[in-house]
């Protein structure tokens, strides 16, 4: 049995927002913090205050980069990127002033790419149920006593994984145990 393409999460970048602000100070006052992973993106913001977010990669539609003279001069640019939630509505974060903003830029790129591949395969092999009116889909012969394990092995991994939540993977062992 194959692991789901994420696996576990990993970090596979930090950094700060490296402003002139920050870089006048000697002590380094940081506004904000980034950390991508192999499926999420964390931004935490504030100084008195902190706000911070989780951005699933599979959200992300679009990554650019911006840079002032100041900041070409420096080495740092704005890190654009567009979120699509699930309800429709799209959001824009803008990393600000990051190192190397071009990498940065490919590299949530290339991890929000791999997400949404993780995302379809892990919809295609999910069942759809219809109720209702319309037409009507047999009900799947019971599975064989292996394949039923191999099932709820495979569930059990994405649960591990945190690709499914305990509740969806409770709510389709009942399921896969219904058929027996």
């Amino acid at each position: 049995m194959t692991a789901h393409p994420l696996g576990q999460e990993t970090a596979l970048w930090e950094g700060e927002t490296q402003n002139l602000a920050s870089a006048a100070t000697q002590g380094k006052v940081i506004t904000a913090r980034y950390r991508l992973t192999n499926r999420s993106l964390y931004v935490s913001k504030g100084v008195l205050r902190t706000d911070e977010q989780q951005i699933p990669l599979a959200h992300v539609q679009d990554v650019d980069v911006r840079q002032n003279l100041i900041q070409k001069a420096r080495s740092v640019g704005d890190v654009i990127v567009r979120v699509t939630r699930p309800d429709g509505f799209v959001d824009v974060l803008v990393m600000e002033s990051v190192a190397d903003p071009r990498r940065v830029r490919d590299l949530v790129n290339r991890s929000a790419t791999d997400a949404r591949v993780a995302e379809r395969q892990l919809m295609n092999h999910q069942s759809i149920t219809y109720s209702g009116p319309g037409p009507v889909t047999p009900t799947p012969a019971a599975p064989a006593p292996d394949d039923l394990f191999a099932q709820l092995e495979k569930l059990g991994k994405l649960r591990d994984a945190g690709i499914v939540t305990p509740q969806e993977f409770d709510t389709k062992k009942a399921e896969l145990l219904a058929r027996l």
